[in-house]
C-alpha cells in the first residue's frame, strides 16, 4: 500500500491476503470482511 491506497483498496488487499493466507471460506476470511463492513467499507 502507498500513501494513495484508498478505504476500498485497502479493503481489497486485506481480504485478498486473507484469503491467500487462510482460504476463501476461512474465519479470518469472513472476519476481515465483517471488520470493512462494521466501519462502513463494502
Amino acid at each position: 500500500m502507498t500513501s494513495s491506497t484508498t478505504y476500498a483498496d485497502a479493503r481489497t488487499a486485506t481480504l485478498n491476503a486473507a484469503r491467500d493466507l487462510y482460504g476463501a471460506d476461512s474465519a479470518e476470511h469472513r472476519a476481515v470482511g465483517a471488520a470493512w463492513r462494521a466501519v462502513g467499507v463494502n
